[in-house]
């Protein structure tokens, strides 16, 4: 079993994104989907029993070669985010926050 239990670490406040913690345990799945972005994983908020979906994004360190890449990704996601954050529907994702491991 693969599963994994946080208690959602504290964000590095170096990456400018929509920045909120999740407010829940939770605990990782299966994985549901690959895509170019990352990996999808069906995951339990370990408060309530509710299942959510985690993404997974993988990023590179940041280096003098590939800086402007991981600034590129950074805004890339920052825009997914504002998407996800401006639809309010029961069939579409809804956004919960951010954890960032190294």
């Amino acid at each position: 079993n693969n599963a994994t239990t946080t208690n959602g670490p504290t964000p590095d406040p170096v990456i400018s994104l929509k920045m909120r913690n999740i407010d829940f345990p939770w605990r990782r799945g299966t994985r549901i989907g690959r895509g170019g972005a990352g990996v999808a994983f069906r995951a339990i908020n370990c408060s309530n029993g509710s299942i959510v979906c985690m993404k997974e994004i993988h990023l590179s360190p940041i280096n003098s070669s590939s800086s402007s890449a991981y600034q590129r990704n950074l805004r890339r996601i920052a825009e997914e985010i504002d998407m996800i954050m401006s639809i309010n529907h029961p069939n579409i994702v809804r956004y919960f926050g951010i954890e960032k491991y190294k």
